[in-house]
């Protein structure tokens, strides 16, 4: 009788065991998937220098798209959700060859930490999605100079469910413009390609012109 109740005891452990590991085991079939390109580019990196800037992704999966989450890199200062204003129609001859305009993206709706939330439609997997942020007040770069400053774009649907998630990293440097002073001389030149013309004898009301054109040539720099 004991070693019966002994039994019934470890094979009631092992049950409880199963349900308490089942939820860590099939959570990881819940992941992401990996955006198949990411690009976050700042028009300005210099240290402590507000900053607009361009966000793409070409998404992975087929799922529907509500919202897209842009996680700035730690330390850059972010303004509130309404300066993260948005563009897709100017300013787009610097997106990659390729990219269309992201469907349906919005002006954030939500600043938490370094996380930035923006309204976003369904987008076609493999297709490569930009849009602009326009406002310098949005972002402001660290105060720091350093090579790699990670961050992270990822889409979600409404329930939020996360559906394709990819990291980027952008430098922060020192000093980010080149100023170039040059003086240029001036130059300026008159040549004509003579002095005297053998016209002959002109007559009140019968036009003439010399046989050989005199010509003036003008260069200059200016």
């Amino acid at each position: 009788m004991n070693k019966s109740r002994r039994i019934a005891y470890r094979s009631a452990a092992v049950a409880v065991a199963l349900v308490v590991l089942a939820p860590a085991v099939f959570s990881s079939f819940a992941s992401a998937a990996t955006l198949t390109a990411v690009t976050v580019r700042f028009d300005r990196m210099k240290i402590s220098t507000p900053t607009t800037g361009t966000v793409c992704a070409k998404p992975t999966s087929t799922a529907t798209e509500a919202t897209v989450k842009v996680t700035y890199p730690t330390g850059y200062a972010l303004g509130a959700a309404a300066t993260f204003t948005v563009d897709t129609t100017t300013n787009i001859t610097s997106w990659p060859t390729g990219a269309a305009a992201w469907t349906g993206i919005t002006t954030a709706s939500n600043v938490t930490g370094q996380v930035v939330t923006f309204g976003s439609g369904d987008l076609t997997a493999a297709q490569l999605y930009c849009f602009n942020w326009i406002n310098s007040a949005a972002v402001s770069i660290k105060g720091s100079a350093t090579s790699s400053n990670s961050g992270a774009v990822e889409t979600f649907t409404g329930t939020p469910t996360s559906i394709d998630v990819s990291s980027f990293s952008t430098p922060s440097i020192a000093e980010d413009q080149i100023v170039v002073t040059a003086t240029v001389p001036q130059a300026f030149s008159f040549a004509l390609s003579g002095n005297a013309d053998a016209i002959g004898v002109i007559t009140s009301g019968t036009p003439k012109t010399g046989a050989t054109p005199i010509t003036v040539t003008i260069n200059t720099n200016a």
